[in-house]
């Protein structure tokens, strides 16, 4: 049988994890899946998750339990090198694996993260966070103070579920949260109007925001700015964009200046047609500048299943892949608004510079989050794919 590992439980590899089970059933690939995290956590609600609005279960996928309905033998360590020329992965462990076929989805790295800092990128780290909150919150007197360097869209949206949740436990004196932006603004790039009104929502809040400021250096509870000051903080949370991984730096794949693998819109590596990627750690050609958002990676998860499949099945019955002609071709969406919640019931919907807040945007965040991880996660039932209802429990907890 072939060998096909799978190289991270990414939002693009679900599909592939939840339909290779027919590999196995056809007798034609025993199938490995590598991650050093046995959970998967939705990167689309873990603002909300932050804010107490969803509890850790819901936010997050069992990736052994996965692999189990689908006989994929899962291993939970980290892949440190993909070698094109042997076809063989080594893990953590300092094993090593052969394979005839491959997928990445390992994601990306905030750049510049200080050892002391909870990086936003890959997401598994932030339940320490939530961990934190909850433990203030549940010990009245007890404070907590958030520095977030970055006041990108990540940054911003748990910023506002944060301070949110705070102010609805009658905290508020409570927590102390400071955003720092190199940019002039919050949400560089984004509609003025928009950048004014989260401005003001987060300056209502109490929110400290350092604009024209970068972190210089974090070490324990201090923080030292580009500017000459220093703040203490109980957490700094890094939400500084994303680069590549240095796997894929160090495995003699073709990567762009900022580390991503460099595939083709079939979402193959150029010259290596057995070696795929998607989400975070790809760039696909044709479409360099797509923002490294959540939605693009689960569009490109389809596309990915049914290339893997098309090659598997092709090596199964002739030891030679596929053409890219008969593969599938990756086309992101043509509008693709992004969704921010806010820690009320409104959400702010934004796309190609237009932008509004309302009810219904928020209301179709939660529809479209809980519809696509309801297939992957048991403990949403089938009430929360009601549009009507999406909204139904927006009630600020401790999330447990």
């Amino acid at each position: 049988m072939l060998r096909v590992a799978l190289v991270g439980g990414g939002h693009a590899m679900l599909p592939t994890i939840r339909n290779a089970g027919a590999w196995i059933r056809d007798e034609v690939a025993h199938v490995t899946l590598f991650d050093a995290s046995p959970q998967l956590y939705y990167s689309g609600m873990i603002p909300e998750y932050l804010g107490g609005v969803y509890s850790e279960q819901q936010v997050s996928i069992d990736l052994g339990s996965l692999c189990r309905r689908s006989s994929i033998e899962f291993r939970p360590h980290a892949v440190t090198r993909i070698d094109p020329t042997t076809h063989t992965i080594t893990d953590a462990t300092g094993g090593s694996f052969p394979f005839d076929v491959i997928a990445v989805n390992i994601g990306g790295r905030n750049p510049g993260l200080p050892a002391d800092a909870t990086p936003t990128k890959p997401l598994h780290r932030l339940p320490q966070l939530h961990r934190q909150i909850t433990s203030v919150l549940d010990r009245p007197g007890d404070t907590l103070s958030l520095l977030i360097a970055g006041g990108g869209a990540a940054g911003v949206e748990i910023a506002m579920n944060v301070t949110a949740r705070f102010l609805a436990a009658g905290r508020q004196g409570d927590l102390t949260c400071t955003i720092v932006e190199g940019e002039s603004t919050l949400l560089p790039g984004f509609a003025s109007g928009l950048q004014q009104h989260v401005d003001s929502v987060l300056s209502h809040r109490g929110v400290d925001i350092r604009t024209d400021s970068r972190v210089a250096s974090v070490k324990d509870s201090r923080t030292h700015l580009s500017d000459g000051s220093c703040m203490e903080a109980d957490c700094v949370l890094w939400a500084t964009g994303v680069t590549g991984s240095d796997v894929l730096r160090d495995s003699s794949l073709p990567t762009d200046e900022r580390g991503f693998l460099k595939v083709n819109q079939t979402l193959s590596v150029e010259q290596h047609p057995r070696i795929f990627a998607a989400g975070d750690c790809a760039v696909v050609d044709g479409f360099q500048e797509l923002p490294r958002v959540g939605v693009h990676a689960v569009k490109q998860g389809p596309a990915l299943f049914t290339n893997l499949d098309r090659t598997v099945r092709a090596l199964h019955r002739s030891r030679i892949p596929p053409p890219d002609g008969q593969l599938a071709s990756f086309r992101p969406y043509g509008v693709a608004p992004l969704i921010l919640s806010t820690g009320t019931p409104e959400g702010l919907w934004v796309s190609n510079g237009l932008w509004w807040k309302g009810r219904s945007a928020l209301r179709m965040k939660h529809w479209i989050d809980r519809r696509w991880i309801h297939p992957y996660n048991e403990a949403f039932d089938t009430w929360s794919l009601s549009l009507a209802r999406a909204d139904a429990p927006l009630s600020h907890t401790n999330g447990t």
